[in-house]
């Protein structure tokens, strides 16, 4: 047995925030505890402010209750997109392990390369558990946090400090700020930071000797299996799409803008999902070229010589008879040239777009109720009406 035999449990899990999460009594196995710890990301960054904005409306902290309820916004990135960035961590890390490990079970990886495998894995361990990792991505969260509340426009009621002694924010205002906002830009940069991991883990793949098959019916020549992270991060896109839909419905429910005008930002959000989580997958472009350069000249070739030996020894002949169709000569050469159509039909990337077409229906999901209530249901159903008659 050697020491690659099985890639090791939590690969692409853990990882920055991992500190913050284990101060706050979030980190524990990536397989279990989803819910748990998502219910404790919101009686963290959620809760204080729903209390802090109750008791603002008594007590002199600034703070409006009913400006509070009505900021969709801050809902969807604090009770949906937050803990589902955490849950997320589990269902993505689990996937993109079997991907991983399916490298050695395939036998992708010939035992020759072992050894640079295994230090691939070492080396993402190591770069996963980072401090420097950590600080940059607390660093970012808070500097990130202080230049959106420097360019901001006038906050809602809720966050002014009204007759409060506090400056600047109210005391809900300020939980958010100091809180909720970098606990959730924590996590964002987490995700970058293991996006960032799963590439360079795969570019160390790309760089090795493996066993790919021109010829393989995966049209990928057998690394379709890791076209399928880019579903695994379905639920970051969708974490995403809650963040992006909350600011659009602020804008449209409680701002009076129209729907229509933020298409661009929907433009923006599936360009954003797709080219982050399917990027990766291009580092693989290079030795798919280089085996489709090879199977082309290799089964071209016996193709050409099997297709000569077969037209000799049937086209010469004055009349064939139907029996002749049954010949094996007749079944082998289909065999054949369907192996080198594989070939000639090969992709150059190990996705398809099926798969991003889940990851962009995952970001734009949250969207859809917030085109429900812009746009009245009769005219929905007469723009859909004039599509088909």
């Amino acid at each position: 047995m050697t020491q690659v035999d099985k890639v090791p449990d939590g690969l692409f899990g853990s990882g920055p925030p991992v500190r913050v999460e284990r101060l706050l009594g979030l980190a524990g196995r990536i397989e279990r505890g989803g819910i748990r710890r998502a219910f404790t990301t919101i009686m963290i960054s959620w809760t204080p402010v729903l209390l802090l904005a109750a008791l603002g409306t008594i007590l002199p902290w600034g703070g409006d209750l009913e400006s509070f309820a009505t900021d969709i916004a801050f809902h969807a990135r604090s009770l949906i997109a937050t803990p589902l960035l955490v849950v997320a961590e589990g269902f993505c890390a689990v996937r993109l392990r079997a991907i991983a490990q399916h490298f050695l079970d395939a036998g992708l990886v010939p035992e020759a390369e072992y050894p640079r495998f295994a230090a691939a894995v070492r080396s993402t361990q190591r770069l996963r558990d980072l401090l420097l990792a950590e600080f940059v991505v607390a660093l970012l969260a808070y500097g990130t946090t202080l230049a959106l509340a420097g360019a901001s426009p006038e906050p809602p009621a809720w966050r002014q400090p009204g007759t409060s002694p506090l400056p600047l924010f109210s005391a809900a205002g300020w939980w958010q700020a100091i809180v909720s906002v970098p606990i959730l830009l924590a996590l964002l940069f987490g995700w970058i930071w293991r996006v960032i991991l799963w590439t360079r883990f795969l570019w160390l793949v790309a760089g090795m000797k493996l066993r790919l098959i021109a010829a393989h019916p995966d049209l990928t020549a057998g690394l379709k299996f890791v076209g399928y992270s880019v579903r695994a991060f379905a639920p970051v896109a969708l974490g995403f799409g809650f963040i992006v839909a909350g600011a659009v419905a602020n804008g449209v429910v409680t701002g009076g803008k129209s729907i229509m005008g933020y298409r661009a930002t929907a433009l923006g959000l599936v360009l954003f999902v797709v080219i982050l989580f399917g990027a990766p997958l291009l580092v693989f472009t290079g030795k798919l070229v280089e085996t489709w350069r090879r199977g082309v000249f290799q089964y071209g070739a016996i193709a050409n010589a099997l297709g000569r030996q077969f037209e000799r020894r049937w086209f010469d002949v004055r009349r064939v008879e139907e029996s002749a169709l049954e010949v094996q000569d007749f079944s082998a050469t289909v065999d054949l040239y369907q192996f080198v159509a594989y070939v000639y039909e090969m992709r150059l990337v190990p996705f398809d777009l099926t798969s991003l077409a889940f990851l962009a229906i995952a970001a734009l999901a949250p969207l859809v109720p917030v085109v429900l209530v812009a746009i009245p249901f009769d005219v929905i159903l007469t723009k859909l009406a004039s599509l088909w008659f």
